[in-house]
């Protein structure tokens, strides 16, 4: 689909929003909980951030990060990235995991 129209990023249907796992859920998990509210602010693309480790006494929100392959524990795990993905997917989200 995004390949036929290089313009579908300034399209009127696609509205993002960004979450904190530390701020507007409980981590990982529980940002499943929310879907329902994010539906209702007509998002269907979705930031997730922070979900990786950051150096210690550097964390900037979730930019500064020490391992891109390693998510860190006070947000979840891989598991978890791998169900909320399945759960935004299922009700209509274009998810996207984002945190550099």
């Amino acid at each position: 689909m995004y390949e036929q129209d290089h313009h579908w990023l300034l399209s009127q249907k696609w509205a993002g929003v960004t979450l904190s796992t530390n701020g507007f859920a409980n981590g990982l998990v529980d940002l499943t909980s929310k879907i329902s509210y994010i539906q209702e602010l007509r998002a269907n693309i979705v930031h997730i951030m922070p979900i990786q480790k950051c150096p210690v006494g550097k964390s900037d929100g979730g930019y500064a990060i020490s391992n891109f392959r390693e998510i860190d524990s006070r947000a979840g795990s891989l598991d978890d990235i791998q169900h909320i993905s399945e759960q935004f997917r299922k009700n209509g989200f274009c998810w996207f995991w984002i945190s550099y």
